[in-house]
Parts: structure tokens; C-alpha cells; sequence
């Protein structure tokens, strides 16, 4: 029998088409004989050497084709496929290298190559060490660094593109950067920091082709006086440029258009003075990408690093009209008009002071289309609401930033840091909302001030005294008014109202002081803090009804003109004892608060005397297996929002208001985490389990209705959650593929009233789940394959659930030493749909490099299965909805890059 093989393959959906696509590439692959060279490397005692280079060139060349490093028993395995001679180069600091000769024939390949090495010790000088900085992988001490060029194959844009594919390293679908499941504080630049946790500002737009290391510093130190001295758990990465690039100028293009008016514009220009530093990148685009990350997290403190005094003091929004998105790359759904252009410095003013500058513009115009119909079943009359929404956010944020370091002498280090930014937002929506049209509009203005001060004297080898003070500022006007009135059932008596708006003001200064008293021993650490911080929260806010002529306050219930001070005058000890593998560590906070809550009728005052404290200890099975564990006890403080006695108006249908006085609310933390591998091992495990218990918290009191919700603070009691997380990296060297697997369980127990019911017990909890493979073969193929499952699950009195799943195939072919392909697929499914759940995505990428003159042409298709609509479900206690939102459709774009 013939089987018609083009007449079945139509029927066989698109995603599958691929899937055998791979598998059928994938055969090939390992099709090929593959020859794999392993042994065990010992010293001149016989001891295994872990950690130790190997590395294959061929013959009277300098290219490094295959590479490897010992586990903890010495032994090293790889595969190379390529018939020649090589030789085998085995490398350890403080040892003589060994090279070894082999021949791999090309008609009879052998199996396996088996040498097992001893090395000689060699005496030497520190400074007389020479790292080669050819090898992928240098360990030394605290810092790993990889080279760029062993993990890229020509398709990566952005720095953000090559970390992802550094193993360890993870970046999420914002850009945050964790090492080994840990948060990074920074990303350096030749050892030189500007941007601190605006780091995304950074790596999604200097270009990966200038890269030549990759550096992660584990125990790092923002003041470099404290290295040795502070106990630190920090880890920051440090990107190096290649050597021909540090010119006075260079820089990179690139230039984009498509159809449908889609454009995408990159201009990245770094210039290398003698005494100065300079960077500059710009970015037009449409095609929703963020140059910037998340917009909330680049304004304000956001660029300082956390840890100061009064990083978290900022004023809080009354109001943002933002909407929610599925989880769906921004490049499918975020309709944008981006504009950014950010310059900075780093100028040796001498040899002990050092000024840097960062200065950027960003401009946005965000659209988003959604249509939702919301079925409530909770206590109370059931109903069902329709909303077809259209968001407008047009976004404009100046930021400038100033630090100076002058290190005084050898042990004394002077710090000033100083920054301000302006924004400017003005928000429209233009919704039907059963049936009703109605236009909203908000402006909103943002200021920040941020200024900080240090001085660091390392009093001996093991010693240091820090002083530090901090002011900050930061306002958030906002107005806001839309042409619909649907509150009747709150104003009964107010029968003409056609418009619904609100003027609302937070600002927050805070100034902060405090000394810190660092000694550090063999085996133990003291720190010692004594500190004042003084915060003035304000809030006012207004709500107006009226008609097109005039707008007219309401009743007190509705307005805020609240005031919250709060004097901290608080002292912490800190103490941590090594016992051989086992650390342990104690701390305790003492704190004696003087709280004032003012409003247009009252003052009260309330001077709590309170302590935290925390016990925790890791204990080291080994060099790759760390256990680690620890317990806080914890009081936190009502913030300005909690305290507020009126309502504030969220949005044209919803209102909500804080518990009217000020409380402290207990919980306990628990958390314990085992790792095992490391970069180098070949396989790496990261577990976590963490509770947390609050004996006090804030729950909701609900009234929802057809045409609007409330929403009141109430003091419960007893909320409890955990979870459970476990992440897997495995390299298979059979085919030479790194597998990555994940599972994550989160469980909550609160209770909240809604429609003068009872008390309500919900439980919610979620397990997500999934696994990739990604190919590292040295041939002309590659792929990246993977799937995610989410569920979801919410108990009351009933019970909802639900089930996501997100499933990809990247496909990347070098066809030719200048040439790439890449096809990315993605296919979604969403729970609870009435029809079709699968929706599928494909993205094209086709690139060719004239080395020569460092001009590149890239052809990229973007959705080509032109899927312009996608539809997915939400759960609750109380509602469930199905929502439909508009994606950015099909479109073919001609990129030219070129360097100079």
C-alpha cells in the first residue's frame, strides 16, 4: 500500500510538524560517531585533583574543539566526533602541564581514548601566575569565569541572550539574573559598577559580541574595605570586554524594518579614555520590547542596592490602572512605541577619587486590548459582568545618578551617592462595561530624591567602622476622572451624578543614620549596628462626583488627610561561629518606636518596644553538598495605606480602605535549602523548603456588587503558608545535552468576609512543573526543547481549578560559518476554555555576518502563524473569568547591523 505522506502531513498540527522535525535532526546528530576521551588525574602522591582544565586543540593550532574539568574524583570525560590529530592539554595552577598526542581516524574512529594523568607540582611565584585566558572555565577562590565565546552560536542579541545560556546562570522572563537560584546584586563592567540593580538597563542592550568573560564573584562586597571583613552572601557578576575593543570609540548599529510599519532600532557606542569611561545606549522600538525592565522597579530607589537604610521607604500609588497579562513573552502581547537613550561615565578625577554618572531618558507608549466576561458565584446574589477594555499609557522618565568614592588612604573610604528622578504618566482607558461606555483618565506625576552618604575606616587586617546617613523624598501626585457613574447604591441621595473622579497625593521623607562595627576572626564574626531612621508618610485624597459643569467633594468617609511619623531608634548584634563544616549564626534586633497617626480629627501616639531575631546554620557534607537552615521571628508595622480611616477610589467601579489605626503584626519564617554540584560538576540540585506563619495579619472585607466592590482591612488571625521547590541541572555527555528539570508546590491558608457572610476559610495552592533539554553539539546543528505545567487550585466552600501548560522547540542550524537559522515555536494551553485551549507561535530568524567588515543582515519573522487572539482563565474564591486579548500580529522584518 502507498501512503499519500503529503496528504496526511497537512492534517498534523503545526507544533508536531516540528517535533519530528527535531527528532529526525536530532537522529542525525547522534547518528554520527562520536569518540569519547576520559580518565582520572591524580597528583604525585596519587591524590585525585578535582577542578582540573582539559582542553583539546588540533595540531599547531590554537582553537580549543572540546573541553572539560575533574569532579571531586579526578575524573574527566568528553566527546569530539572530528577525524585529525590533537592533543590533549591537562592544566592545574601550581602544577606542570602535560600534553598528549592522539589521532582520530577518519574510516575507523576509535570508541574511546582512556588517559589517566599524573601531575607534577611546580614552584612558583604568585605573581609569576599566568592564567590562560583561552580556557572556557577559570576557577580562582571566590570567582568562577566563563568564556563568552565557548557558550554562543551567533544568534545572541543582547548580553541577556548569552547568560542564558551559561549553565548555573538564569534569567527570567523580566530579566532578573539569579546565580544557582540566588539574586545577583550587580553587573560590572570591567570591575566597574554603574548601573547596581538597574543591571537590565545594562544587559538587554550591550551588545554579546564584545563580551570575553563572564565573571560571577560569590561572597562579594559592595565596599571593597570590607572584603574579608563582612560576613557576605552576596553574588555579582562582572562582564570583561574583548581586548580589540578597548578603543577610544566602538560601538555597534543595529537597524530594523518591517511590515506593517514595524521598526526595531539598537545604537550601543563605548569609548575607553585614558582616564574615562564612556557609555552610551540607545533603542527605538515597536515591537514590544522593554529596554529598560519593568518601569516601576527603574524610578525611584531602585537603583541602589537595597541594603541602605531607607531604600524601602517610598510613597505607595493610590491609583495605577494597569491590566492584567497572561503569561506570554512581551513580544506577543505588549503593544509599544519605546524610546530610550542612557549615557553614563566613569572618570578618574585621581588616582584615589573616582566620579561615575548615569544619566538615561526612557519614553513609552503601552496599548493593551482585552474583552472579559466574569461569572461571580460567591456569597450573595450570582451575576455575570462583560467589560471590553482598551488601555493607553503613554510614559516619559528622566533619571540622573551621581557617585564619587575617594579612598581617603589604605584604610579609609569616603562614599557619596546621589540620584533624582522626574516621570510624567497619563493613562487613558476606553472600556463598555455591560453595555456602559466609559472613559477613564489618569495623570500622574512621580519625583524622587534619593541621597547617601558613607564612611568606612578598616581600623586593623580584621576591623572596620562604618557611618552612614541617607535622605529620600519621593511624591506621587495623581488625578484622576472618568465619565461613568455606577456608585448609586454608596450615594442614594446623589441622582444626577454623571462623572466619578479623584485627586489623591502620598509622599514619603525619610532620613536615616546608623554605625556599623564589623570585626572578623578565624572563626567567627561580629556585627554590631546602632542606627536612628525617621519616616513622615502623607496621604490625601478626595472623592468628587458631578457632572460635565462641576465636581463636587463627598462625605468624610470618602477622603483621607492622614499623616504617619514613626522615629526608629533601633540596635542590632550579629554573630557567626565556624565549628569545622557546621556554621552557625545568631541575630537579634532591638527597636524602640514612637508612632504618630494624625488626621482631620484625632492624633494618637503609640511607643511599642519590640525585638526580631534570627538563628540559622549551614552545615558543608562536602565541596558540592551544602545544607543551610534558618528561623526569624519578625514584628512588622502598619504602612500608611494600612492606617487609612477613608476609602480611596482604585479604579471607576472599585474603592478600599485601610484598618484606621496602627498596628503590629508577628510572624515566624522558616526556611531550609540543600544544594548539591556546583558550575563545574557536571550536576547541580538546588532544594528549598520554606513557612512562614503570621500569628497577626490584614484580611479583606468584601462587598462586591454588580456595578461596583469595596474593600475593608481586618485584623485575623493565624494565616499560614509553604513551599516547596526543587531545580535539576544534568549534562548527559552520551548526547551531549544539558537537561534542566523544576517542580515548585505553594500552599496558602487565610480566611476573608465577603457580602456580610461569616468567616470564609480558603486554601490555594499551586504546583508547577517542567523539564528542557538544550543540545551543545559542535556540528551544524542545535535545538532547546522543553514544557512547563501549571495548576492551580483555590477551596472555600466549593472549589476551582485549573491547568496551564506552556511547551517550546527552538531549532538553530549553523549552515555556514557565517550563517545562522533560528526557529523558535511555542504552543500554550489553557484550562477551562469552551473552545479551543492551544495556541501556537512561531518565530524565524535567519542571519548572515560579513566578518570582514563587521557588517551583519538578519531576515526575522515574527508570529508567523499570525495568531492575533488568545483566550485564557482566571480562578478565585468568589468569581471565575474568561478573557480574550489581542496579540501583535504577523510581520517580517530586515535587520542590518554593523560595527565600527
Amino acid at each position: 500500500m502507498r501512503i499519500n505522506f503529503e496528504k496526511n502531513y497537512k492534517y498534523i498540527n503545526p507544533f508536531d510538524r516540528y517535533v519530528i522535525i527535531v527528532v529526525f535532526y536530532l537522529g542525525i546528530g547522534l547518528a554520527n560517531a562520536q569518540t569519547i576521551f576520559k580518565g582520572i588525574v591524580t597528583d604525585s602522591l596519587g591524590q585525585v585533583m578535582p577542578l582540573t582544565n582539559i582542553y583539546l586543540q588540533p595540531n599547531l593550532r590554537t582553537v580549543i574543539v572540546a573541553f572539560s574539568i575533574t569532579d571531586s574524583t579526578g575524573y574527566y570525560e568528553f566527546s569530539y566526533n572530528k577525524s585529525g590529530t590533537y592533543q590533549i592539554n591537562i592544566t592545574s595552577l601550581g602544577f606542570r602541564s602535560q600534553q598528549i598526542s592522539v589521532v582520530i581516524d577518519s574510516l575507523n574512529p576509535p570508541k574511546q581514548i582512556i588517559n589517566n594523568v599524573r601531575l607534577q607540582p611546580q614552584k612558583m611565584e604568585l605573581n609569576e601566575v599566568i592564567v590562560n585566558a583561552n580556557l572556557p572555565v577559570v576557577v580562582k577562590k571566590d570567582t568562577i569565569s566563563f568564556k563568552a565565546d565557548a557558550y554562543t552560536d551567533g544568534t545572541e542579541a543582547v548580553v541577556e541572550d548569552l547568560l542564558k545560556k551559561i549553565p548555573g546562570l538564569e534569567v527570567d522572563g523580566r530579566g532578573n539574573i539569579k546565580v544557582n537560584g540566588k539574586s545577583i546584586e550587580k553587573v560590572m563592567i570591567d570591575g566597574d559598577d554603574i548601573f547596581e540593580k538597574g543591571y537590565k538597563l545594562l544587559t538587554k542592550n550591550l551588545n554579546a559580541g564584545v563580551i570575553d568573560r563572564v565573571e560571577v564573584y560569590d561572597h562579594y562586597s559592595d565596599n571593597p574595605l570590607l572584603k574579608d571583613v563582612e560576613d557576605s552572601d552576596k553574588v555579582a557578576l562582572n562582564l570583561t570586554l574583548k581586548e580589540d575593543k578597548k578603543q577610544q570609540l566602538f560601538g555597534n548599529a543595529t537597524l530594523g524594518g518591517g511590515t506593517d510599519d514595524f521598526y526595531e532600532n539598537r545604537l550601543n557606542l563605548i569609548s575607553f579614555l585614558k582616564k574615562s569611561k564612556y557609555f552610551f545606549f540607545g533603542n527605538l522600538n515597536n515591537t514590544g520590547l522593554d529596554p529598560t525592565g519593568d518601569i516601576s522597579q527603574i524610578s525611584g530607589n531602585s537603583f541602589v542596592s537595597g541594603n541602605r537604610m531607607a531604600d524601602n521607604n517610598k510613597a505607595p500609588e493610590v491609583m495605577s490602572l494597569v491590566a492584567a497579562r497572561p503569561s506570554l513573552k512581551d513580544t506577543y502581547i505588549n503593544f509599544n512605541n519605546a524610546e530610550m537613550a542612557s549615557l553614563s561615565s566613569i572618570t578618574s578625577l585621581s588616582e584615589k577619587t573616582k566620579l561615575k554618572t548615569l544619566g538615561f531618558f526612557t519614553a513609552d507608549e503601552n496599548n493593551f486590548f482585552r474583552d472579559q466576561t466574569l461569572d461571580f458565584f460567591g456569597p450573595g446574589e450570582a451575576f455575570t459582568n462583560t467589560e471590553k477594555y482598551r488601555l493607553r499609557k503613554k510614559t516619559k522618565l528622566g533619571f540622573i545618578k551621581t557617585d564619587l568614592t575617594s579612598n581617603l588612604s589604605k584604610t579609609k573610604l569616603l562614599e557619596y551617592s546621589g540620584n533624582i528622578s522626574i516621570g510624567n504618566q497619563e493613562t487613558n482607558t476606553r472600556l463598555v462595561f455591560n453595555g456602559i461606555p466609559t472613559e477613564e483618565n489618569l495623570d500622574h506625576d512621580p519625583l524622587s530624591i534619593d541621597q547617601y552618604i558613607s564612611y568606612t575606616s578598616k581600623l586593623r587586617k580584621n576591623r572596620a567602622l562604618i557611618l552612614s546617613a541617607q535622605y529620600v523624598h519621593d511624591e506621587k501626585p495623581q488625578n484622576y476622572v472618568a465619565d461613568t457613574f455606577l456608585l448609586g447604591k454608596l450615594f442614594p441621595n446623589n441622582t444626577t451624578a454623571t462623572r466619578t473622579a479623584q485627586h489623591a497625593a502620598t509622599n514619603t521623607n525619610a532620613f536615616a543614620t546608623e554605625a556599623r562595627w564589623i570585626t572578623n576572626n578565624d572563626n567567627s564574626n561580629w556585627e554590631i549596628k546602632a542606627g536612628y531612621h525617621y519616616t513622615s508618610d502623607r496621604l490625601n485624597n478626595t472623592l468628587l462626583l458631578g457632572d460635565d459643569s462641576s465636581l463636587q467633594a463627598v462625605d468624610s468617609l470618602y477622603r483621607n488627610r492622614l499623616n504617619l511619623n514613626q522615629n526608629d531608634f533601633y540596635s542590632s548584634v550579629r554573630y557567626r561561629k565556624n565549628l569545622g563544616r557546621l556554621k552557625i549564626s545568631a541575630k537579634t534586633e532591638l527597636h524602640q518606636l514612637f508612632a504618630k497617626v494624625e488626621n482631620d480629627f484625632d492624633s494618637k501616639q503609640t511607643n511599642p518596644l519590640y525585638w526580631s531575631g534570627q538563628i540559622s546554620g549551614e552545615y558543608k557534607f562536602s565541596n558540592i553538598s551544602l545544607l543551610t537552615a534558618s528561623y526569624n521571628l519578625n514584628t512588622d508595622n502598619s504602612n500608611l495605606l494600612d492606617v487609612s480611616d477613608g476609602f480611596v477610589l482604585n479604579d471607576y467601579r472599585n474603592l478600599s480602605r485601610g484598618f484606621g489605626k496602627f498596628e503590629q503584626l508577628q510572624n515566624q519564617f522558616l526556611f531550609i535549602n540543600y544544594t548539591y554540584g556546583g558550575f563545574l560538576s557536571g550536576f547541580t540540585l538546588n532544594s528549598a523548603f520554606v513557612y512562614n506563619r503570621e500569628s497577626d495579619y490584614f484580611g479583606n472585607i468584601s462587598r462586591i456588587e454588580p456595578e461596583f466592590s469595596t474593600s475593608e482591612l481586618a485584623l485575623l488571625q493565624n494565616r499560614e503558608s509553604y513551599s516547596y521547590n526543587l531545580q535539576s541541572d544534568y549534562f548527559i555527555k552520551a548526547i551531549s545535552s544539558n537537561l534542566k528539570a523544576k517542580f515548585n508546590y505553594a500552599n496558602t491558608h487565610f480566611q476573608n468576609f465577603v457580602n456580610q457572610s461569616g468567616k470564609r476559610s480558603i486554601e490555594s495552592q499551586n504546583i508547577n512543573f517542567g523539564g528542557e533539554l538544550r543540545s551543545a553539539f559542535l556540528g551544524f546543528f542545535n535545538y532547546h526543547i522543553g514544557s512547563e505545567w501549571q495548576y492551580s487550585e483555590v477551596k472555600f466552600d466549593g472549589k476551582s481549578t485549573r491547568t496551564d501548560n506552556l511547551t517550546f522547540l527552538d531549532l538553530y542550524f549553523n549552515i555556514h560559518k557565517n550563517t545562522t537559522i533560528k526557529l523558535q515555536n511555542d504552543r500554550y494551553f489553557f484550562g477551562n476554555l469552551d473552545g479551543d485551549s492551544s495556541f501556537y507561535f512561531t518565530e524565524l530568524s535567519a542571519q548572515y555576518k560579513l566578518k570582514e567588515t563587521g557588517m551583519s543582515f538578519e531576515l526575522v519573522g515574527h508570529n508567523l502563524l499570525n495568531t492575533n487572539n488568545l483566550q485564557n482563565s482566571n480562578i478565585g474564591d468568589t468569581s471565575t473569568s474568561l478573557t480574550d486579548f489581542r496579540l501583535i500580529p504577523r510581520y517580517v522584518m530586515l535587520k542590518l547591523g554593523f560595527r565600527f
